[in-house]
């Protein structure tokens, strides 16, 4: 939330309805607060509720993450938008998060900004790896992201930690594939 975002969309599965519920509203647990005097951590409760506007969509079938952000394409709209994966969540400060890149993506010809790690090639398959170049320092142009391949298929070792930051390019191009068992997004 420190990093300005609004709106929140969580696109999840069958089966994963207590997510819906921990973002939403617990008047029994409001009620149990209040009833203690526990004012401050009833207003805490409040407040985080009160942060952004939170929406949910149902991914139907498991065709990976590019399919995922497909399914909240409606929702999304033409603005950049943000993709957090629930297995690999960072807490760090407002400055250090997508905010700043999110108002940068409005500018063509960025499409995609993400934080990537070097993963053993062991692991690869393991993560979304990123296929580029490198344009100075730790900056890469990135070509496309890769699903979890197997790491004689990986384009390379930089996978990307758990968030991206996309723009309507990347979903419409995403749109023109068809699903593999490799799912892929770019």
């Amino acid at each position: 939330m420190a990093s300005g975002l609004q709106e929140i969309i969580i696109v999840h599965r069958r089966g994963k309805r207590a997510i819906e519920d921990h973002f939403d509203a617990a008047f029994e647990l409001e009620y149990y607060l209040n009833d203690r005097g526990k004012v401050e951590e009833l207003a805490q409760i409040k407040t985080n509720l009160e942060l952004a506007s939170v929406s949910y969509v149902r991914q139907k079938e498991p065709l990976g993450l590019g399919h995922a952000i497909l399914c909240a394409r409606a929702l999304v709209g033409e603005e950049p938008f943000g993709v957090f994966l629930g297995d690999d969540i960072h807490r760090q400060r407002a400055d250090a998060l997508h905010a700043p890149a999110a108002r940068r993506l409005r500018a063509p010809p960025t499409a995609a900004s993400s934080p990537f790690e070097r993963v053993p090639r062991e692991r690869i398959h393991q993560y979304g790896v990123i296929a580029g170049r490198n344009i100075g320092g730790n900056v890469w142009q990135i070509d496309d992201l890769v699903e979890k391949p197997r790491a004689e298929d990986a384009p390379s070792d930089l996978a990307i930690i758990g968030r991206y930051v996309l723009t309507p390019t990347c979903s419409r191009s995403s749109r023109r594939r068809r699903p593999t068992s490799v799912a892929r997004s770019s």
